[in-house]
């Protein structure tokens, strides 16, 4: 009897420590689990933190690019690629181009026109003015008017880094100017014909919505041939 008894005691003692046991198991599972969801939520916020780092990263290259912007980075003489349409070579390129297109020369003429005028043919631009010209410097265009120009602000308008995706805002220091405000694109092309598009008007935001108005300054000393690509493109 007294072994009977000695034998069901340390059965139930054994049991005791089994239920001990496990329960001891239930805050080492709670304890990983609350430990598995910190290290996520660490990585979550490394990530963002990463993230927005790289953001701002970004935001302070684009506001140094910004503020080193100046007439300087499209200094030099420049033309209207709109001037070109009556030179013999050129017009009769653009006459091909419309046959092509079924249209006339002249209906062609007026297409490029509605995409490319701008109330001048030729520019001359320095550090800080532009002199506007009724021709091209190399025909002895005279100034229309000369303004002195200030940097204002950049427009981004497409994904960093490709062509047209940046304005470059000035103003006119005098408020009588005729073109108060000008966007201007940075030069590119340089593969092909080195120009840079422009507009103007009163309103930054007006003209960013311009998107079929896309006048072409190009490089004084550009070729024909690579004035006959870009007009009949």
């Amino acid at each position: 009897m007294k072994k009977h008894l000695t034998a069901a005691l340390s059965l139930l003692l054994a049991m005791g420590l089994l239920v001990s046991c496990s329960d001891s198991k239930k805050p080492t599972k709670d304890v990983a689990s609350k430990a598995t969801s910190a290290a996520k939520k660490d990585t979550k916020e490394s990530k963002k933190d990463t993230k927005e780092s790289k953001k701002d990263t970004k935001e302070t290259k684009a506001a140094a690019k910004a503020e080193k912007m100046s007439l300087k980075d499209w200094a030099g003489t420049w033309n209207s690629i709109e001037g070109y349409y009556t030179v013999p070579e050129v017009k009769k390129a653009m006459e091909a181009k419309a046959k092509e297109l079924k249209k006339s020369f002249d209906e062609f003429k007026k297409e490029k026109s509605k995409e490319c005028h701008v109330e001048w043919l030729g520019m001359k631009i320095d550090d800080n003015s532009i002199t506007f010209l009724d021709n091209f410097a190399s025909n002895k265009g005279k100034a229309i008017e000369k303004v002195e120009y200030t940097f204002k602000e950049l427009k981004q308008v497409g994904k960093e880094g490709e062509e047209h995706s940046q304005w470059a805002v000035f103003e006119a220091k005098d408020k009588k100017a005729k073109h108060p405000l000008l966007l201007m694109m940075p030069v590119h092309g340089e593969n092909e014909i080195t120009h840079f598009h422009i507009r103007y008007g009163k309103s930054v935001d007006e003209m960013l919505k311009m998107d079929s108005w896309w006048p072409v300054m190009a490089k004084d000393s550009s070729t024909m041939a690579q004035v006959i690509t870009e007009v009949t493109h």
